[in-house]
Parts: C-alpha cells; sequence; structure tokens
C-alpha cells in the first residue's frame, strides 16, 4: 500500500522493482464522506488510537496544558490514562454510527504515531472532511495528507503537537486544510479508481 514498504521489499528480499506493485489502500471513502462543517471558534480535535502509546497517545496527553484552552480534545482509546479531566473519553470499542458521529463533530484529527504500517485512521478522517495532522512514521500519510494544504506530516511526534497548537488558533486555515481534504479523496479514493488500480495490476 505504501511507497515506504515497496523498499523494504525490494532491498531486504531483494525482489526486483518491476516485479512490485503498489496498490490503493482497500477503503471505501463514500462510507465516510461528509461534507466539511464550518470550524467553531474553538476546534473540536480527535485522536483515535487502541495502542495508546505507539498512536502518541502519551505525547498528547503531556502537552495538554498547551492545547485546552484553545480547543475541545476527544481522546478514542483502550488505555485509561486519557480517561482524565476536561478530555472527552471514548473507549476504543465503538461501532460505525459513533465513529461517524465523531468524524461529524470534530474538526482535526491528530495522529502523532511512533509507527504506523498506514494509519486508515488518516484516511477515514480525511474522508469526512478533517484537517490531519501526523507523522512521517505513519507510512500512508504521504497518500493521504498534502502537507500544509490538507494538514501537516511532521518529522517527529513533538512537531505533531507544536503545529496543532498553532492550527488551533486558525479556524480560517482549519476550514481550508478541510475542504481540501475532503476533495482530494473524493477524487483519489473513490471505489472506481482502486478498483481500476487493481484489475490493472492482476492483468500484468
Amino acid at each position: 500500500w505504501t511507497d515506504p514498504v515497496a523498499e523494504m521489499v525490494n532491498t531486504f528480499y531483494n525482489i526486483p522493482n518491476k516485479n512490485i506493485f503498489k496498490v490503493p489502500a482497500p477503503f471505501e471513502a463514500s462510507t465516510f464522506k461528509m461534507l466539511p462543517r464550518e470550524t467553531p471558534k474553538k476546534p473540536n480535535v480527535l485522536f483515535i488510537g487502541r495502542e495508546f502509546d505507539r498512536k502518541g497517545g502519551d505525547v498528547l496527553i503531556k502537552k495538554l496544558d498547551k492545547l485546552l484552552n484553545n480547543c475541545s480534545l476527544t481522546m478514542v482509546t483502550n488505555d485509561k490514562r486519557a480517561n482524565i479531566k476536561n478530555v472527552k473519553y471514548f473507549d476504543a470499542k465503538l461501532n460505525k454510527d459513533q465513529i461517524l458521529d465523531l468524524y461529524n463533530s470534530n474538526d482535526i484529527l491528530i495522529l502523532p504515531s511512533q509507527f504506523d504500517p498506514y494509519g486508515l485512521v488518516l484516511a477515514e478522517a480525511a474522508s469526512a472532511g478533517l484537517a490531519v495532522i501526523t507523522t512521517k512514521f505513519t507510512l500512508g500519510s504521504k497518500d493521504i495528507v498534502i502537507n500544509n494544504k490538507t494538514g501537516f506530516i511532521t518529522e517527529t511526534q513533538e512537531e505533531c503537537i507544536d503545529k496543532l497548537v498553532e492550527l488551533i488558533k486558525d479556524p480560517k486555515k482549519i476550514d481550508d486544510f478541510k475542504i481540501a481534504a475532503y476533495k482530494k479523496m473524493e477524487l483519489e479514493f473513490s471505489e472506481s479508481k482502486i478498483y481500476n488500480e487493481y484489475v490493472k495490476i492482476i492483468n500484468n
């Protein structure tokens, strides 16, 4: 699904590049498709990560003092460290309708991951018209996020938080990111386009 994995397969398994094909993640953007809402003066920020430390939840809660005056934070995880004052906490076992409701009521997704082999939550959030902030260690980030246009891809986990602190003070910029994210996902992750990419490779 990603260029970094294709490079790893080539390097470590000595498989020629001509025999390696990158395909789009089998993601149904239409499931999450919702027009971006206008960002309120105090934006709503969403974190989703069952594996709390790997997804960067620990980094996020260490910096709460920089965030909570300017945004409302919701954390979806099974780690009780996130169940703290002034944070909306949900156990990670949510059904589809609950997840859609969260996307519909939030403006920014933050995922300051240590490592993620893809990060489908990024695609879900962007399809739902959210701005997205994540690290370069989320390997699907370059397929989902256009840096400084639909969100941010950062070099470190800590920089993720810095970019969030910056962005939540600018609702107009958030709106611009959200609209651009929605349009990108609608254009590049349609079911027909993904289907055609898979068929093209199979026919090779």
